[in-house]
C-alpha cells in the first residue's frame, strides 16, 4: 500500500481494509474492472500445516469467491499463489467461482528463470477474463508460457544484472554468529546466473531457506571455502 500511495498521490483510490467486510454493493459502486490478488500462501505451503480452506487466512479468498458471481463490472483477474495451491480445495473453490461468473481462465506454474531472471521461484498463476476465450488450450496447468521458447542456461542473466552498482553492502553483512554455518549456506556470486527462492525461515535458518550473495568471484569463494573446510576438519578443533 505504501508503494501504491507513493506512485498514486490521490488518497481517494487507496483503501486499507479487511476484505472479509467487502460487499457486492461496494465493488459495483467502484465499477472496478480488474482484480489482482495474491491471497495468503501459508495455508498451502509445504512447510506449513496445509489446513487449506480451514485456515482462517483463507477467509479473504472465500469472501472474494462468494462476491465474484455478483460483481458484473469485474472483467479481468490475475491470481498468484505458492506452488501447491493448484492441488488445494481453495483452488477448486476459486475455479468454481470463475465458472459461475462465466469467466474464461488458464492456469500456470512458472518461475523467473523461464524469463531469464536468475532466481528459482515456482509460483501458481491464474489468468481469467470475461467475454473472450484465450487462444491456447484449457484443461491443463501450463508450465511455460504458450509459444515461448526455452532459454538455455547460458542465456540467463547474471546476478550482477539486477544489482544496484553504487549501493553500500556494509548494512547487509551476515553476522559472525551466522557465519559459523557458512558451509551449509547457498552462496551465489555476481557472475552466476542462479539463486534460490527466499522462504519465511530465511532469517531463522541458514540451510534451504534462500541464497546469500557474495561480491567475490566464484574462484575466490571456492578458495576461501577450501580454507574453511581445512580449518573445520582439524583434529584439535573445538567449537
Amino acid at each position: 500500500n505504501k508503494v501504491y500511495a507513493h506512485n498514486y498521490k490521490n488518497p481517494k483510490y487507496l483503501k486499507t481494509r479487511n476484505i472479509q467486510s467487502l460487499s457486492e454493493k461496494e465493488v459495483n459502486k467502484l465499477n472496478a474492472n480488474m482484480l489482482l490478488m495474491s491471497p495468503p500462501c501459508q495455508p498451502h505451503t509445504r512447510q506449513g500445516h496445509q489446513r487449506d480452506t480451514e485456515d482462517k487466512r483463507s477467509s479473504a479468498l472465500n469472501q472474494l469467491c462468494s462476491l465474484l458471481p455478483k460483481c458484473e463490472s469485474i472483467k479481468y483477474i490475475l491470481m498468484e499463489n505458492v506452488k501447491g495451491f493448484e492441488c488445494s480445495q481453495a483452488r477448486q473453490q476459486f475455479i468454481e467461482a470463475l465458472q459461475q461468473a462465466k469467466f474464461y481462465w488458464r492456469e500456470f506454474i512458472l518461475t523467473p528463470t523461464q524469463f531469464q531472471v536468475p532466481n528459482t521461484r515456482y509460483r501458481y498463476y491464474c489468468l481469467a477474463r470475461k467475454d473472450q476465450d484465450f487462444n491456447f488450450p484449457s484443461g491443463k496447468i501450463w508450465e511455460q508460457m504458450p509459444g515461448q521458447a526455452l532459454h538455455p542456461a547460458n542465456e540467463m542473466d547474471t546476478i550482477s544484472s539486477v544489482l544496484e552498482p553504487s549501493i553500500s553492502t556494509s548494512e547487509f553483512l551476515v553476522p559472525d554468529g551466522v557465519l559459523k554455518r557458512v558451509l551449509v549456506m547457498d552462496i551465489v556470486n555476481c557472475d552466476q546466473n542462479r539463486s534460490m527462492c527466499f522462504t519465511k525461515g530465511y532469517t531463522h535458518y541458514t540451510e534451504g531457506t534462500g541464497s546469500i550473495f557474495s561480491p567475490l568471484l566464484q574462484e575466490e569463494s571456492d578458495r576461501l571455502f577450501e580454507i574453511v573446510k581445512e580449518i573445520d576438519n582439524e583434529p584439535n578443533r573445538t567449537n
